[in-house]
């Protein structure tokens, strides 16, 4: 499948360019903005119900390359299920099955290095596992020449049905989050892509899958840390009185469970959450013990970006030497006015308490 992929993204195939609905290049689309330009859109999202014996692709290039993104993306896999088979013709016109065909994403670089992502449902009995699972393959422009094999469990990653991903493309490295309905670091790869200007959906012979909810756009830099508006109190202070969303507000530490040898906190945080266009800013009020000389009222101490899992953001922060901390880090409300902080890869939780 590889082979024949690459030659059709090797030809003349149209791909839509797309330069963002808000002018700044990020991407947004879902049942109420559409999900022009992809060729195979519906008003459900990007339907690729392949009955050929060849892939079936649906692509975009962007109009400026992504260079540090996060693109968030549900699947519907309605073609996998232990047992069933699903029919497709071959180009010699015969009709064969297949059983859990497999999709992909695929994302390509201003330079035409691509990076394959291949999600494949595996029977019970399957000499990996003696239950149903999921496995993983990545390819293309990584790190070694080898592809890359994750195998997930089905309570991490469902068998069939509708899942939830998050890729995380940075300084490096591609990071896979992906679930049903809790988020869960499937995977973490060296890659050579430099950025992400063209990205698609790539359906097997007698697959059919389902992509909406998409968005992507470029990680907040580190210029974005000096201090803002929300330095002035009362302006803050108002802002805040005014607001009716469940995440603005004041916030202090609640309450940790660090792994100490791989995370440590620079203070007794205190901090306020404020729209900022398509994401949220965490705001710096007092607090910092370690480098406090370097830390004053209104600077940002993170930024919270909705994600594809609902109510739950993804997160940078920035340590207490001003540098960008995110490794698949995830914020959600886990219940009124607590929001619940975790860094995967540190094995390490923090709470945060809504406060007046």
């Amino acid at each position: 499948m590889k082979a024949l992929l690459s030659a059709i993204l090797m030809t003349a195939l149209p791909l839509a360019l797309y330069a963002g609905s808000d002018g700044s290049g990020s991407l947004y689309l879902n049942a109420g903005r559409g999900y022009s330009p992809f060729t195979h859109a519906t008003s459900e999202g990007i339907m690729l119900s392949n009955t050929s014996g060849e892939p079936l692709l649906d692509s975009i290039r962007l109009a400026a390359s992504h260079t540090s993104a996060i693109l968030s993306f549900r699947i519907d896999n309605r073609h996998a299920h232990p047992g069933r088979r699903y029919p497709y013709t071959s180009t010699d016109g015969k009709r064969h099955t297949a059983v859990n065909p497999p999709w992909e994403l695929f994302i390509e670089d201003d330079s035409g290095r691509k990076v394959w992502i291949t999600v494949t449902s595996a029977e019970k009995g399957d000499i990996t596992s003696t239950e149903p699972h999921t496995v993983l393959t990545i390819s293309g422009s990584i790190v070694g020449s080898k592809p890359h094999e994750i195998i997930t469990k089905q309570s991490a990653l469902p068998f069939y049905g509708e899942s939830l991903w998050q890729i995380t493309l940075r300084s490096g490295h591609i990071s896979i989050v992906g679930g049903g309905h809790e988020p869960h670091l499937l995977g973490d790869v060296a890659t050579e892509l430099s950025g992400i200007s063209v990205f698609g959906f790539v359906s097997s012979p007698a697959g059919e899958i389902l992509a909406s909810d998409i968005s992507l756009f470029s990680e907040p830099s580190t210029s974005d840390i000096s201090t803002t508006v929300w330095s002035d109190e009362e302006l803050l202070s108002d802002y805040l009185a005014a607001s009716e969303s469940e995440i603005e507000g004041y916030w202090e530490i609640y309450d940790r469970s660090l792994e100490e040898s791989l995370l440590q906190l620079g203070g007794e945080y205190k901090t306020a959450i404020v729209k900022h266009h398509d994401r949220y800013a965490v705001i710096y009020l007092s607090g910092a013990k370690v480098n406090s000389h370097n830390w004053h009222r209104g600077m940002v101490k993170g930024w919270l970006i909705p994600g594809s899992f609902p109510g739950i953001y993804h997160l940078e922060w920035y340590d207490a030497e001003g540098r960008p901390l995110s490794k698949s880090i995830t914020a959600q409300l886990t219940e009124a006015g607590i929001l619940t902080i975790r860094f995967p890869y540190q094995s390490s939780t923090l709470r945060l308490r809504r406060v007046e």
